[in-house]
């Protein structure tokens, strides 16, 4: 039986993790390369250990692209809904207020997802829908995704085979895609899903990219870990300051946030900031709030600052083939959009493989 193709997936982010589940899925041999990895949850060079994970759909009306991405993952959550424990993957009660009113048809997800309605004129002082969609806990989905790309899986009843095991390995930062031949000397072809970092690869220099500094809070709710009580997403965004309650699904952590800083970077929790984020949230969900007490006594875990990675006019989803020879997909630049669309982004990124390897015979010229 032949080799299978060689994909060597750059970074260890959702994006990164994602698009090697999925090629995996297809049958390739993976091997991912980072500087920083999943378990890394202190390591504030990446957005995705920090994130405040839930599926809300920042897609407009006319991003058709946005809008398939953000629908495979949904639909690919409500699947691996059935299979999560509720400490991992949860679906809950999303509520989302504006200034502005708005109707059904102003969101291109009102027929995805469940119960879906407006809200009467006033709630909150404001306007707002409610609907029901996901919340994730980042560590626990993190490791459960490593835990998948690590397992050896049966061939099906159809033959379907999944590629061998996945293999993570820590790297040093690498100042070229090129240099990944060095370091992997099967690779056939290579998935750049480093963030920010495609501006400073020497065959990429992508100037587009930059980080998006997000400061949240990480608080603990016990009441939302409890079976026989409710647990809500609550969400207020407006540019480029936010506030939100996003629980980490039914773990009883939750992320308040949080901030919306285009091309800031410094990573130390300003001290005001943090008293801002929790004291509006304290109004969005009273409850986060111990009986009793004011959002002063809310039981903080840690504050947090992550960089999301964003680019201008979007995401980046192409193959290249650079000037040294080897065969690139380019897989970064969502911004905070990384979570809610990342299995739609492994679809594409998967699909441009499978084109790759039948025009070209699934072999890629190896120094």
């Amino acid at each position: 039986m032949a080799e299978p193709l060689h994909v060597v997936v750059l970074g260890a982010g959702v994006l990164g993790l994602t698009d090697a589940y999925e090629l995996r899925e297809r049958g390739y041999k993976v091997t991912i390369l980072a500087r920083d990895l999943p378990q890394d949850s202190f390591s504030q060079n990446f957005a995705s250990p920090w994130a405040g994970a839930n599926w809300f759909s920042f897609a407009t009306l006319d991003d058709i692209p946005a809008q398939r991405r953000d629908e495979v993952t949904f639909k690919k959550w409500l699947e691996l809904h059935t299979q999560l424990p509720d400490e991992v993957m949860a679906m809950m009660e999303f509520t989302d207020i504006s200034p502005t009113k708005r109707e059904a048809k102003d969101f291109w997800f009102s027929s995805l997802t469940p119960e879906f309605a407006v809200l009467p004129n006033g709630t909150h002082g404001s306007f707002a829908v409610k609907f029901k969609s996901f919340t994730i806990s980042v560590p626990l989905y993190t490791r459960w995704l490593v835990s998948e790309l690590t397992a050896t899986k049966p061939t099906l009843l159809d033959g379907t085979r999944a590629g061998p095991p996945v293999e993570i390995r820590r790297s040093s930062t690498l100042t070229s895609l090129s240099a990944i031949r060095f370091i992997v000397p099967t690779c056939d072809l290579v998935v750049n899903a480093t963030g920010v970092g495609a501006a400073d690869l020497i065959d990429v220099r992508d100037q587009d990219v930059y980080p998006i500094r997000g400061q949240t809070v990480l608080i603990n709710v016990p009441s939302f870990a409890a079976p026989n009580q409710a647990a809500r997403c609550v969400m207020k965004v407006d540019k480029p300051n936010a506030s939100y309650v996003i629980p980490r699904a039914r773990s009883g952590q939750v992320i308040l946030g949080g901030t919306f800083q285009a091309r800031e970077s410094a990573t130390t929790p300003d001290r005001a900031t943090a008293e801002s984020i929790m004291e509006e949230c304290s109004k969005l969900a009273p409850e986060i709030v111990p009986e009793g007490k004011t959002w002063k006594d809310i039981e903080v875990i840690s504050h947090n600052v992550g960089l999301r990675p964003a680019r201008e006019n979007g995401a980046r989803v192409e193959l290249e083939t650079l000037k040294s020879g080897l065969t690139v997909v380019h897989s970064y630049g969502i911004g905070p959009a990384g979570y809610q669309a990342s299995f739609g982004i492994a679809k594409e990124v998967a699909d441009l493989v499978d084109g790759w390897k039948q025009r070209h015979g699934g072999r890629q010229s190896r120094l």
